[in-house]
């Protein structure tokens, strides 16, 4: 891939930053194992191919960057004439997550950063406000609930498409997505069409994407349809309203036991008990657990703070079945029992 080494004008891509991230990611994962230190050395880093083009950069040496670049190109032909990637990839089962994140990355940087200003069109403090959740608690939040390459998943609420493309390139599930907003679903689109052109490249066979552009889940049948069927679904409802939740859990109705939800507020209402006029809702087989937000979890702010896993059971929760004396009174007291717990 041909790179312009001038920096970006709005700083979204590094070219020189990107090369030297690639060459450690792919040393890691591509390369066989009497090669891997020679591209990238932690406990020397000086003295390998990507150290030198970071010292390079550092100190704006022109002559010592392109000097690494070529050594690499070369280093990758030899290899390449040796059969040595195929060899060493065939003994592999798994890629590296470090490479995952880049290659997330790379996708981003080519089809979402130049027109990201028009995420930012968006009535505030409406349902559509964007946010997008980062890749390490992704990966930490789909590790805690299980998420493997025989799992379905959605995402409610997908942007761009981040999350749908991370499951299914990180873990090899079926995944999709399902958004409203007309410059999200565009950049979803693109960003989509960019993520089949890097798996080709890399030669990664990653879960099957599929992608509900344009559209609303609400009274949506055939976002439904692939929701009853998942193992794991993650709903980014920082900002919904209360009417909005309720619509989710309307599209909830048909979980099958054991499916788990990733939120970032509780999806069952302070306060809430079983009525038996009402005993069907889905609700009430819902067992939620609360867990620490670490720092620079998502896109808004730096700060930590909490998320949901929700869990289907096979019958109704029977915490559920209980009524505390001024409970329902004191919705707000209910809700702060639930624990924090610290993955």
């Amino acid at each position: 891939e041909p790179y312009y080494l001038m920096e970006s004008r709005d700083f979204e891509l590094d070219p020189l930053e990107e090369i030297g991230k690639l060459m450690e990611s792919l040393s890691i994962t591509y390369f066989p194992e009497e090669y891997k230190l020679t591209v990238y050395n932690p406990l020397d880093p000086y003295n390998s191919i990507a150290g030198r083009l970071s010292k390079g950069m550092d100190d704006a040496d022109q002559k010592v960057i392109l000097d690494s670049i070529k050594e690499y190109n070369e280093l990758v032909t030899k290899i390449h004439q040796e059969n040595g990637f195929i060899k060493h990839l065939k003994e592999k089962k798994t890629i590296s997550r470090a490479f995952v994140h880049e290659l997330l990355n790379q996708m981003y940087s080519r089809a979402v950063s130049p027109s990201v200003q028009r995420l930012r069109k968006y009535e505030a403090f409406s349902n559509n406000v964007y946010g997008e959740l980062l890749p390490n608690f992704l990966s930490k939040a789909f590790d805690q609930v299980g998420l493997s390459s025989k799992s379905t998943f959605i995402d409610l609420g997908s942007g761009v498409g981040n999350v749908t493309i991370q499951a299914a390139l990180e873990y090899g599930c079926e995944s999709y997505g399902c958004e409203v907003m007309e410059n999200a679903s565009d950049l979803a689109d693109l960003q989509h069409q960019v993520f089949n052109e890097r798996c080709k490249l890399f030669g990664l066979n990653p879960g099957k994407v599929g992608f509900f552009n344009h559209q609303s889940f609400v009274d949506n049948p055939e976002v439904e349809a692939v929701v009853s069927r998942c193992d794991v679904i993650l709903v980014n409802n920082f900002i919904f309203t209360p009417d909005l939740n309720r619509e989710v859990i309307k599209l909830f109705r048909n979980l099958k036991a054991g499916t788990k939800i990733i939120s970032l507020k509780n999806l069952v209402p302070a306060g809430h008990v079983v009525e038996f006029d009402d005993i069907e809702n889905i609700i009430n087989k819902f067992k939620v657990e609360c867990f620490a937000l670490d720092n620079g979890s998502v896109s808004w702010t730096d700060r930590g703070g909490i998320y949901f896993v929700s869990e289907i059971m096979g019958e109704i929760n029977p915490d559920f079945l209980t009524v505390y004396r001024g409970r329902r009174s004191n919705p707000k007291a209910e809700s702060e029992e639930l624990v924090v717990k610290r993955s």
